[in-house]
């Protein structure tokens, strides 16, 4: 570990004292607050090392990369969004490369990003969208103005993701709606891989339950509509049968990526990962959190 990283005394989240030690897995320590419940890296990072950690954003590489199988699915989720379009107005926090927001504006949408990597915020600008940089608990941001917010694998990378949830609980308007996708600690490849578990790592800051992220939805005045778990990751369970801790993780992407696109244009295959979902939800053990929610 770096000699210049401390260790957490304290629960990231409600900063509790009772906090016990789970894993260690590298040079990242994982622990859970014996008091709220959450399990969290217990390495605290000075804002200089996070930005480390974002610099995998390239103008080719697969990180500026949108598969098809994606792209059907940010239409499905601007499909489902038509109904909170008043203002006009969606904003997606960790935009990333800015693939949903140009779909989005696509489609009409006055769409924004916010990002704190300079790197995404270059490819962001390149396709000619807007977007703020910084974390979005510290903008200065209109209140009321938004009908969508959007976080996709986000909150699990923030320092405070109760200080997201409060400030979008401000800049949505009353009835607009949060688009809520995680990692799901609960996931059964994190039960079957353990301290393999490809999540685990310093740009993680949090491995949320769908039980807790719902509190902290619901302490800001949010309204559940829709949570479900579901999903299984084909990079993690690769890791299930390899032995070697050496893990090419772009080809893994690039499989993962070939086989959903198999998937979609299988009506076998469809049914079959409808019928995983469907158990993997009612057990909530699917790989990812997904939540909808209103103000």
């Amino acid at each position: 570990m770096n000699v210049q990283e401390k260790t957490l005394q304290n629960c990231r989240l409600c900063k509790s004292p009772r906090i016990k030690f789970v894993l260690k897995k590298d040079n990242s320590l994982i622990f859970k607050c014996r008091d709220c419940g959450i399990v969290f890296l217990g390495n605290d990072l000075d804002e200089k090392s996070i930005k480390e950690l974002y610099k995998y954003y390239s103008p080719t590489g697969f990180s500026n990369y949108l598969s098809p199988v994606t792209k059907l699915r940010y239409e499905k989720l601007l499909d489902g969004f038509e109904k909170y379009r008043k203002n006009n107005r969606l904003i997606d926090i960790g935009c990333g490369a800015g693939w949903f927001i140009l779909s989005a504006s696509k489609r009409d949408w006055e769409a924004e990003g916010i990002e704190i990597s300079d790197e995404a915020i270059k490819l962001v600008e390149e396709k000619g969208r807007r977007v703020f940089k910084g974390d979005i608990a510290s903008l200065d941001l209109e209140k009321d103005k938004y009908d969508v917010a959007i976080l996709t694998e986000l909150l699990e990378h923030t320092s405070n993701p109760e200080g997201i949830i409060r400030k979008l609980s401000e800049i949505l308007r009353p009835g607009g709606g949060i688009y809520i996708t995680t990692p799901n600690f609960n996931s059964i490849t994190r039960r079957l891989l353990g301290d393999r578990w490809g999540i685990f790592n310093k740009e993680h800051f949090f491995y949320l339950m769908p039980r807790i992220l719902s509190s902290i939805l619901k302490k800001h005045g949010f309204k559940i509509k829709k949570i479900r778990t579901e999903n299984l990751s084909l990079i993690e369970i690769s890791r299930l049968f390899k032995k070697s801790e050496s893990f090419d993780i772009k080809k893994s992407y690039e499989r993962q990526e070939h086989v959903r696109d198999l998937t979609e244009k299988s009506p076998f295959f469809l049914s079959l990962k409808r019928l995983v979902n469907f158990f993997l939800n009612i057990f909530k053990i699917g790989d990812t959190i997904y939540i909808l929610a209103e103000k």
